[in-house]
């Protein structure tokens, strides 16, 4: 009614509300005399109803799946320890540390490759930490670059130390000491070399 008169054109929207979901069931308009009526088959409701239901279970797994991953997230950056190596040593020259040396980290398989670098510090000691799955199929290596008594200029030795991971005393941190490597003694396969890479080697940039 507008007033006391019948009121036409009206539109008029039937929804079913399901908690703070709400659906849509039918719609019209009003007679000349104002009337409407609507007729809903049940079957249509239960099937608003089982759409309801779903989302809702939708929802909440959804939730749990959320809640799981942050009780077992772990930082990309957050290493496991039991999945690295630590290699390290000192380096003597006649019983005196010695840090003008170049160390590399290598792998052996078919063929070398290297994984890490790096220079000894003031005493000697050099520490190498490396993933295992860097060198799953073939064995570890040192490359040792050094000029220990060596008074030619741009002059050095180089030698290769192979890394017998069975050979070491493994301890729950799998850190491996090579102990002390005095390099004015003579290795097997050393080699004897004067190069104008000289400095590049020997560059700890």
């Amino acid at each position: 009614m507008c007033g006391d008169i019948p009121d036409s054109n009206v539109k008029l929207s039937l929804c079913w509300k399901f908690f703070i979901s709400k659906s849509l069931l039918t719609e019209q308009f009003t007679n000349r005399k104002g009337q409407f009526s609507f007729n809903v088959l049940m079957a249509n409701s239960e099937r608003i109803i089982m759409k309801l239901a779903i989302s809702i279970v939708l929802f909440n797994i959804f939730n749990i799946l959320q809640c799981y991953r942050l009780i077992h997230y772990r930082p990309r950056n957050v290493v496991n320890t039991n999945t690295m190596l630590n290699f390290s040593g000192t380096l003597m020259c006649k019983g005196v540390p010695d840090n003008m040396v170049k160390i590399s980290l290598g792998c052996k398989n078919i063929l070398k490759s290297f994984i890490a670098k790096e220079f000894p510090n003031r005493r000697g000691q050099f520490f190498f930490n490396v993933r295992k799955n860097q060198c799953r199929i073939g064995s570890y290596f040192l490359l040792i670059e050094h000029h220990c008594k060596i008074f030619q200029p741009k002059c050095f030795i180089r030698f290769f130390i192979p890394l017998n991971i069975g050979a070491y005393i493994k301890n729950s941190k799998n850190s491996y000491n090579l102990n002390y490597i005095d390099l004015v003694k003579h290795y097997n396969g050393q080699q004897f070399l004067c190069s104008k890479q000289y400095n590049k080697v020997f560059n700890r940039n």
